[in-house]
């Protein structure tokens, strides 16, 4: 991907979870097509997720994710702001975006102070703490829900909604009807805990997946991602159960597993949520009961509403609840259509694009190039560069 060494660079920063990171990534990949240089800025968590890609160059700050909860975090966040301005001084970024997370508190102090063009992204239907106290001091927030909760009053006349960026990979997914299982066919079952997988989905969907009625458990395809400590007891459970299973702590091929799914069961953390949303398969969602402000439940509640899947809480997802839902919905593939069709019109396909605009935007009110006029720049300077090499 060739950008133009004089065009201008966005620093994008997110803190070390794959809900932040994912549409970072998706976001600086549609700036660099654009033209742009895009430099990812985050925590040693956060690079787990970007060591193994090879497309959006990234840093990682010190002291950019205390250990310890909200006190030694604003105990730490002095020197942290001192490590952020540091690295904006030395990368020169013409804007800086944000997408939540410890990480993304200090760099955007440190961008504002420098008067940079400064924008927020939230992929959660509650406004996350950073977020929420970085919305009133920032150019634009772009929000992924209408209804968005704890946005500060101040913030609201900035707020603009693009929906939740996701992997360029995904969009494909677009193009695919979804097509409900057939009468005595497979029907491929994908349990996936998020970006650090669910101990609670080795426990109960096996053990669900046993009160099934033989004909209609044979039919299963399971494919489940699993934390490393559950590994081999989901294994010896589907095993037991007589299930073809494919169990795994990670997958990297997730779209082509969202392509084969006829049914997914899945946190609602807000990029299982997308990814959902833009493949228009329907889900069974159980929030992580201690995520902060409880934005996994709400982030799944619009989908209940509109009958795109079903919202399962932490303490009524048991072997048998679940089973009575398996039970109902495999054995009527007409609901299962109905949801996917209901699933896909949730997808804000354009996310990834709005986004991008909307930072473009930012850039030109304040009075930067648009990447055209630095194209120009560039090509003119090349001119005169070859015209001095000639004369010598």
């Amino acid at each position: 991907m060739m950008t133009n060494a004089s065009a201008p660079l966005i620093a994008l920063v997110a803190g070390g979870t794959g809900g932040h990171i994912f549409p970072a990534l998706a976001v600086a990949s549609e700036l660099m097509s654009r033209g742009y240089r895009a430099l990812m800025l985050t925590d040693d968590r956060g690079e787990a997720y970007l060591r193994d890609q090879t497309d959006v160059p990234y840093t990682v700050l010190d002291a950019a994710d205390p250990r310890g909860g909200t006190a030694l975090a604003l105990l730490a966040l002095p020197s942290a702001l001192l490590v952020a301005r540091r690295a904006l001084r030395d990368i020169q970024p013409a804007a800086a975006i944000g997408f939540g997370g410890y990480a993304t508190l200090p760099v955007m102090l440190a961008a504002r102070l420098q008067g940079l063009p400064t924008c927020l992204h939230e992929q959660n239907a509650v406004l996350g703490r950073v977020n929420r106290f970085m919305a009133r001091f920032v150019d634009c927030v772009a929000l992924t829900y209408e209804e968005t909760g704890l946005v500060p009053a101040s913030a609201r006349s900035v707020c603009q909604v693009t929906g939740n960026p996701v992997r360029s990979g995904l969009l494909d997914l677009l193009k695919l009807d979804y097509q409900a299982p057939l009468q005595d066919g497979d029907i491929n079952l994908l349990v996936i805990g998020g970006s650090q997988g669910a101990a609670t989905f080795s426990n109960v969907v096996p053990a669900a997946l046993w009160l099934l009625p033989t004909s209609q458990r044979q039919r299963i395809r399971l494919t489940m991602q699993c934390r490393p400590e559950t590994l081999d007891q989901a294994r010896a459970a589907c095993a037991e159960a007589g299930i073809q299973a494919d169990l795994a702590t990670f997958f990297t091929d997730m779209p082509s597993r969202l392509k084969a799914a006829h049914l997914v069961i899945a946190r609602s953390g807000a990029s299982s949520v997308s990814e959902l949303q833009i493949s228009g398969r329907p889900g069974v969602f159980v929030p992580l009961p201690y995520a902060m402000d409880d934005h996994q439940t709400a982030n799944a509640r619009p989908i209940e509403d509109e009958g795109a899947g079903w919202l399962m809480l932490e303490d009524v997802f048991t072997a048998e609840c679940l089973f009575a839902l398996l039970n109902e919905v495999l054995g009527d593939p007409t609901k299962l259509s109905g949801a996917a069709v209901a699933m896909r019109t949730l997808a804000r396909p354009e996310a990834t694009n709005d986004v991008a605009s909307l930072i473009e935007a930012q850039l030109t009110r304040h009075g930067h190039q648009s990447i055209e006029e630095s194209k120009q720049a560039g090509s003119a300077a090349d001119g005169h560069a070859f015209a001095a090499g000639g004369a010598v």
